[in-house]
């Protein structure tokens, strides 16, 4: 047999065992030039979890664990579970991150007391999810007194206004895309307890660790940061959406993790719940990792 023979053999050797690889789920890049340049630019996108967190720390002090719970699907579809554990009606909602990028297919609906709701969420996906609380129907309008967004059931790419308990995603977007980074946000204030957990609870140690804040905080908030309703305190509002002050927001000369510090207000949310975020650069210990591709859950008062 001639040379050429061998050398077709060995190709199409070469092309089956690649494909074998890649069907196996090994990401393969070719050439350092573009590899390094992918690596960088997801390395960027692993510290664009939170518009106000310290883009410099999600890296440094984040952990690298691997968590528990069933995978996504080979398509990257994540589930992301909504359980209301309140004891009345809430009405969640989903706000994506980022310009030109789509939200999800539903950006709010209506929950009861004890019901849950999966969401089928496209990976990568960077956004937040938050429950809306004692809201009333005026016609077509969707009035709630705290989380309000956009008047409507959707909240169509509109914010959540203070105060509101955030969870926030940063899905497959870390190391080759098999990382995510998630947290519990009282940087927009406090309305109800929220917990994030992997689909099946397993956890290894510190690994993959699920943030909770499951105190009411708003039996301890500040009387200047209370909101209220019939008497009744509803929500605690930061020291940044009460005051709207630099040195609470983080913002002006105060821009950065070594000219912005804890204030006595996010002081007191940290001490209620310590896994959550209390202030803008509060990354050290309130954000966290999972890899594996797990689905979550958030539970709403538990």
């Amino acid at each position: 047999m001639d040379s050429s023979f061998f050398s077709m053999f060995y190709s199409i050797s070469v092309l089956i065992l690649l494909e074998a690889l890649i069907s196996s789920g090994f990401n393969l890049i070719i050439g350092s030039e573009s590899g390094n340049r992918a690596m960088a630019i997801e390395d960027e996108d692993s510290m664009a979890l939170l518009p106000f967190g310290s883009r410099s720390g999600i890296g440094r002090f984040i952990r690298s664990p691997q968590c528990g719970g069933p995978s996504r699907t080979r398509d990257g579809i994540a589930v992301i579970t909504v359980k209301n554990n309140c004891k009345n009606t809430i009405w969640p909602a989903t706000y994506t991150l980022g310009p030109g990028q789509p939200q999800l297919s539903t950006t709010g609906f209506e929950l009861a007391f004890g019901a849950s709701r999966s969401l089928n969420v496209p990976t990568p996906w960077s956004g937040r999810v938050w429950a809306r609380t004692l809201c009333t129907n005026h016609d077509v309008r969707l009035t709630c007194l705290t989380g309000d967004c956009s008047g409507g059931l959707q909240c169509n790419g509109t914010l959540g206004v203070p105060p509101v308990t955030l969870v926030e995603f940063n899905l497959a977007k870390g190391t080759k895309g098999t990382q995510d980074f998630l947290d519990i946000s009282l940087v927009d204030g406090f309305n109800i307890p929220t917990s994030i957990t992997t689909q099946d609870g397993l956890e290894s140690g510190e690994s993959c660790k699920s943030p909770k804040c499951r105190v009411d905080v708003n039996k301890v908030c500040p009387v200047e940061l209370q909101v209220k309703s019939n008497n009744e305190v509803i929500g605690c509002l930061s020291a940044c959406s009460a005051f709207n002050q630099p040195r609470y927001c983080c913002t002006g000369e105060f821009i950065g993790p070594n000219n912005c510090k804890p204030s006595s207000y996010s002081q007191i949310l940290k001490n209620q719940c310590p896994d959550a975020y209390s202030y803008a650069y509060d990354d050290m210990n309130s954000t966290f990792s999972c890899s594996n591709w797990p689905n979550y859950v958030i539970t709403f008062c538990g």
